[in-house]
């Protein structure tokens, strides 16, 4: 299975009040050891949803090194600039 087959998988989650809106990911079955996606966004936030599954893509893509051990922290500017760019957008 793959990270899109994973995440199509998932049921995502939202609550929101009148200043602040919160979206999950919950983990989808057999994948990324349980993990959990949270989103904090104002609620006229346009696309919470895509931010969240970009940042999703990116840490499924961080599994894919053979040097990181799941659920240590990452310690990458590669990948602070990959997640920089999943939440902007750009």
């Amino acid at each position: 299975m793959n990270a899109h087959d994973a995440l199509r998988e998932a049921r995502q989650q939202r609550m929101s009040s009148s200043s602040a809106a919160l979206t999950s990911l919950p983990p989808p079955p057999r994948a990324l050891a349980g993990i959990k996606f949270v989103l904090l966004t104002t609620p006229s936030h346009p696309a919470p949803d895509t931010v969240l599954k970009r940042i999703y893509e990116t840490y499924a893509d961080q599994l894919k090194d053979p040097f990181y051990t799941v659920e240590m922290p990452i310690r990458s500017e590669a990948f602070d600039h990959k997640m920089a760019v999943a939440v902007r957008g750009h």
